[in-house]
């Protein structure tokens, strides 16, 4: 009869065989009430009482209590720095696209909650809260991507007595008007969160007791405060007050006519026409607005250095028989705004955006201005194709030379076109303690514009620099096309250095583009500036923040950065150069990154971020100049929660192996490691997979563990989902391929599958592969090789595995040239 009332739940009256807390207010007799979580059976799958429907269970400890003393049961959500507590519906689980795993409402639907008036709950809190730290729940669902419901703050007059109590159960009434938001009407109710207090908060986090939950169209009243008309928590304070907007994962700030400097202004787009400005104005003080229902050509070059440009509507910034110039501080693309910038249609001209201007932290604390930032906008860059991005060189580059010699002919280089040489001196002793202070290094990598260019009898072309060379370049090496139709670069006279974001839905695809100097986030350790909510309150998803630790190095301010994005994203056949951390970052979000050259980026070239990133890494070129703390992640990952990690100078970084790396090169030098995992699961064991277009549906929604047990407990591997296939390097480094915490079953006898390839080592001292924590790698048609006399390398280093000793099975390992094949536990 129990289970019957379950699946029947949707018209199940109240059940009132248990009595409420015999210190919590009684509730009036109603004439509907949708139970929700009454009974601690209805913690797991009516299918499996094994099978809990609590999120992050395992981490975080939830657990269900049977009532006694006539009290009700009750369950217990936990919270912890990184996780909130949380509580499933509907379908948990599928096979052959059938629901065979249910949460409430037991039937393998969600809850459609837009049709009710109130969600309701007995409710007891523990933890330390203040100003900053607050009782919080919401709902979320609404099919994918993900939506979220208001933030309700569980005090005045949603809670008996204004707040709750942590030893008296004390009810709670919300509005459902309250919860609802304009992009979701809670259809298909995913899950209801209790929130944790974050990172910043250093005391103890919430814990949540929650009691007799369901859902009812009758006002239950509450003792002192009844709860007002929809919104009644919001629109007590002056609108112009509140500093920051929430967009998908974070707070950015607003910006308004009315809150700007002195001598600044806004105009604004009429007609579809871009907006004239009359006069001289000072650079950086007008602000051009695209509204809703603007859509607008920008193809000119008016000279004007614009503080912000925003966009609501559309704007196409293309060239139309010119070239195109435009310079800002800041572009913004609002949800539900297009920016498309694109020489497609007239392959003949160019379009550079110059990004020139200052952070201004008063209003943007957290340094999210200066550059181009979409918060769920629609952002595409698009430029011509490019032949030829990379092409080695036939015969060696002397110094004091104009002449380069290169394989191939037809490679589509123009005249003023560009082509970065690698650094490829040889001898350095990257591996010693004190380098390179105790070398003198300089890094050699060098830029050669084109002055002629022709293609001779032998299969060759052949390039005139418009300067001499000022280093020898070897032959062999690669030479890096680096000229696009689009270029975006920080202005050598902008106080600021620019960065181009994407969060939430909308689209990011950039290609074909060039993107210089962007990036500012350095590889010193992350120091970043805090901010919290005040008490004011307005309307949803806005507060005002104010400052509580100014940061000196803040996070995820990288050159091109797709973060927590909902969609598929893009970064395609671009030249990025020059970065103090990191070029091209995927983080949460499912990128592919394909066929890109990018130079010098000091902490790592293209970051996988969150070990979430499922994105193909296929066919790049990186060229390291030496940048980087030149320290392995352990140095810094305990003491900074996993958040600073990829700073030691490396070429491909990933925290995970669900991402395809193939096929790509790298050359110059790097700090560390031109290829390298740290996929440690700490930190980030519970973060799911993002569900978006071309994510295997296997992984989609599950976190690392639940990914461990799909595979059977055995260990997700490099090949699983992934792989690492035919990578190369020709460089100085400390090690070739750094491999660190790969788990693995003890009856595993393949490992992890490092498949054809091929390090070549300049430098005099380092490791062609080093292990940590791992215990089994099949290395297949991998070739290490020293290009130096009498050097001091390793062609495996394996570091501590647990009393163990690393094994390569089935292995077609060559080493050529190097002082020991094996060392340490190997």
């Amino acid at each position: 009869a129990k289970h019957s009332c379950r699946l029947a739940c949707g018209t199940c009256l109240r059940d009132d065989r248990t009595s409420p807390p015999t210190n919590a207010p009684v509730a009036p007799t109603v004439k509907s009430v949708w139970n929700v979580w009454k009974y601690v059976e209805d913690s797991h799958t009516i299918e499996d009482a094994d099978n809990t429907c609590f999120e992050s269970a395992e981490r975080l400890k939830h657990t269900a209590t049977k009532g006694i003393d006539g009290n009700p049961d009750y369950f217990t959500l936990n919270t912890d720095s990184y996780v909130d507590g949380a509580f499933r519906f509907g379908c948990k689980h599928k096979t052959n696209n059938i629901c065979d795993q249910s949460c409430y409402p037991f039937d393998g639907t969600y809850p459609d909650w837009s049709d009710k008036s109130y969600l309701t709950f007995l409710a007891k809190i523990e933890g330390d809260f203040n100003t900053f730290c607050k009782p919080v729940m919401s709902l979320a669902g609404g099919g994918w991507p993900r939506k979220l419901s208001n933030k309700i703050i569980l005090e005045d007059s949603y809670v008996d007595n204004g707040h709750l109590s942590t030893n008296e159960w004390r009810r709670v009434l919300i509005p459902f008007d309250d919860l609802e938001t304009t992009k979701w009407d809670l259809t298909q109710v995913y899950s209801i969160l209790f929130h944790r207090c974050g990172l910043e908060h250093k005391l103890d986090q919430p814990s949540y007791h929650i009691s007799s939950l369901s859902v009812t169209n009758n006002a239950i009243e509450l003792i002192s405060n009844a709860p007002s008309s929809s919104p009644s928590v919001y629109v007590s304070d002056d609108l112009l007050l509140a500093t920051h907007r929430h967009v998908a994962h974070h707070w950015y700030p607003i910006f308004r006519p009315e809150t700007e400097p002195v001598g600044n202004r806004w105009v604004y787009a009429e007609s579809n026409s871009w907006p004239i400005v009359q006069g001289s104005d000072n650079p950086q003080t007008v602000t051009v607005l695209i509204p809703e229902d603007q859509t607008v050509i920008y193809s000119g070059a008016d000279g004007i250095k614009y503080d912000k440009i925003i966009v609501k509507g559309s704007l196409t910034i293309q060239p139309i028989n010119a070239n195109v110039f435009l310079t800002a501080t800041t572009i913004i693309v609002e949800s539900g705004g297009v920016l498309d910038i694109k020489t497609e249609d007239d392959p003949l001209h160019t379009i550079t955006i110059e990004i020139d201007g200052a952070l201004d932290q008063t209003k943007d604390p957290q340094e999210t201005m200066v550059g181009i930032v979409a918060w769920e906008g629609k952002l595409a860059i698009t430029g011509n194709d490019v032949v030829t991005k990379m092409a080695g060189l036939s015969d060696v580059a002397s110094v004091g030379t104009k002449l380069l010699k290169v394989d191939g002919v037809n490679l589509g280089f123009i005249l003023g076109g560009e082509l970065v040489l690698p650094d490829t001196q040889t001898g350095l002793d990257v591996a010693h303690w004190s380098f390179p202070s105790n070398s003198g290094y300089v890094d050699q990598t060098e830029i050669c514009t084109i002055a002629t260019i022709e293609s001779s009898q032998l299969g060759e072309t052949l390039i005139t620099c418009d300067h001499e060379l000022v280093y020898d370049h070897s032959v062999g090496s690669k030479i890096a096309y680096v000229t696009r139709s689009i270029k975006i670069f920080t202005s050598p006279s902008s106080i600021s250095r620019g960065h181009i974001l994407h969060t939430g839905v909308g689209k990011f695809e950039v290609r074909n583009t060039r993107i210089e100097n962007f990036g500012r986030t350095t590889t010193d350790v992350i120091d970043s500036t805090v901010i919290q909510p005040t008490e004011l309150k307005f309307g949803p998803m806005m507060k005002q923040m104010e400052v509580t630790h100014v940061g000196t190095n803040q996070i995820a301010r990288y050159a091109l950065h797709a973060h927590h994005s909902k969609i598929e994203a893009y970064f395609t056949g671009n030249a990025l150069l020059y970065s103090p951390r990191d070029g091209m970052v995927a983080h949460n979000s499912r990128v592919h990154i394909t066929d890109n050259i990018i130079v010098g980026a000091d902490g790592t070239g293209i970051f996988l971020e969150d070990s979430t990133e499922t994105g193909p890494v296929v066919n790049n070129y990186i060229i390291g100049t030496g940048g980087g703390s030149r320290k392995g992640d352990d140095s810094r990952f305990g003491t900074e929660l996993g958040r600073d990690m990829a700073h030691g100078g490396f070429g491909i970084w990933a925290r995970g192996v669900l991402a395809l790396i193939k096929n790509n090169h790298c050359e110059g030098h790097f700090g560390l490691s031109p290829y390298a995992f740290f996929v440690h699961p700490r930190f980030v064991e519970d973060k799911p997979i993002p569900d978006v277009p071309g994510t295997p549906a296997i992984l989609v929604g599950k976190s690392r563990h639940e990914i461990w047990q799909v595979t059977g407990g055995g260990g997700t591997q490099l090949q699983s989902y992934g792989g690492f296939v035919g990578n190369t390097a020709v460089a100085t480094f400390q090690v070739g391929i750094a491999l660190s915490y790969f788990a693995s079953n003890s009856d595993d006898e393949v490992g992890s599958i490092i498949n054809g390839a091929h390090i070549q080592a300049l430098g005099s001292s380092g490791q062609g592969i080093s292990t940590t924590h791992s215990r089994i790698f099949t290395l297949n048609d991998v070739t290490i090789e020293g290009m130096v006399e009498e050097n001091q390398l390793y062609g495996i280093w394996c570091g501590s595995c647990n009393n163990c000793q690393l094994v390569t099975p089935s292995t077609n390992l060559i080493f050529e040239n190097v002082n020991v094949d094996r060392a340490g536990n190997c």
